[in-house]
């Protein structure tokens, strides 16, 4: 098991050095996204509880220390009124992890497309630049082989990572 996650570690580092600058500062901007994914992803299951404690009880909401400015900033006087308020501090929540989601998701499958593209490219424009007489002694299959690998980097490596 050790010597498989050296293994992939290693791949890793041989796939960053090839890839360009652009497509390095895209993985930071990634990882920036995954944060923020993450980040609306907690505030979303942090809005499960407040908005099942209205649901349930909303007597006891007065009573806690937390919820007290929250009250006091909306004038809120009657437990029945906090329903909606909280209503829609969850729905919020859990549309904007959901967003989130479909952002990173998007961003995650284009960059990876995108970095495929370039590996490909860059094994096509290395096969088509070799001297004449390695054309003539290879079969063109392992050429289109070899292009096919690079586009199956994506979906072994690439998007995994």
């Amino acid at each position: 098991m050790q010597s498989q996650n050296l293994s992939t570690i290693k791949q890793i580092r041989r796939l960053w050095a090839h890839l360009t600058p652009r497509r390095k500062k895209q993985i930071a901007v990634l990882a920036v996204l995954m944060i923020v994914a993450s980040f609306a992803e907690v505030l979303s299951i942090g809005a499960v509880l407040p908005f099942l404690g209205v649901l349930t009880s909303p007597e006891r909401i007065f009573e806690h220390h937390l919820a007290q400015p929250f009250v006091q900033l909306l004038q809120i006087q009657a437990a029945q009124d906090l329903l909606l308020p909280f209503t829609l501090i969850f729905i919020a929540a859990a549309i904007f992890a959901g967003l989130a989601r479909i952002a990173l998701l998007r961003v995650q499958t284009r960059l990876s497309m995108a970095t495929g593209a370039d590996f490909s490219v860059q094994v096509y424009e290395r096969t088509l630049f070799q001297p004449y007489s390695l054309h003539v002694s290879r079969n063109s299959s392992e050429i289109i082989a070899g292009v096919l690998k690079a586009g199956g980097l994506v979906g072994s490596l690439i998007q995994p990572i």
